[in-house]
């Protein structure tokens, strides 16, 4: 299983290429931005370096871009007689990158786990995280699966659906 290290992030507006001012981690973060900057529309992408100092160091990789709500900070879950579920999409036996910030803490625990649609964790794996995040294999068979993201006592949870 290859991981590989990111570091060196930077967010950039689609339109015109500029940097995204204090946007310099995995997580592009629009509460840190001043009211009124994020345009119906905005697209954005990341910029990173893999691997930095290493032999197979890869500078300038950048993300596609992504087109946000237009008011991120009240989002819609529709009328309250319906229920909206969501899930990213991902190859069986892929890689996806798990971000997380930790500031060089060395006393924090991070790290990721796949769980399948009946609560069981996928294989029992557990992928430590680094600061700054890092790739990890999507499960190999088909399935609805939850990635729990667990970083200094609190978790977040995504929906994936895998496929082939």
């Amino acid at each position: 299983m290859t991981k590989y290290a990111m570091s060196d992030f930077q967010w950039y507006r689609l339109a015109d290429s500029t940097a995204v001012e204090g946007q310099n981690t995995a997580n592009l973060n629009f509460y840190d931005l001043p009211d009124g900057s994020v345009i119906a529309g905005d697209a954005f992408y990341v910029c990173f370096t893999i691997n930095k100092g290493q032999a197979d160091e890869q500078k300038g990789k950048c993300s596609c871009a992504k087109a946000f709500e237009t008011d991120i900070r009240q989002p819609d879950f529709g009328s309250p007689d319906s229920m909206v579920i969501t899930a990213s999409y991902a190859w069986q036996g892929d890689l996806i990158y798990v971000n997380a910030d930790w500031n060089g803490k060395t006393d924090i625990e991070c790290y990721a786990q796949w769980i399948d649609a009946s609560g069981n964790l996928y294989q029992n794996m557990k992928f430590n995280i680094p600061d700054g995040g890092c790739t990890i294999p999507v499960p190999a068979e088909n399935g609805l699966y939850l990635l729990r993201v667990y970083t200094d006592g609190k978790n977040r949870s995504f929906k994936f659906v895998i496929n082939h």
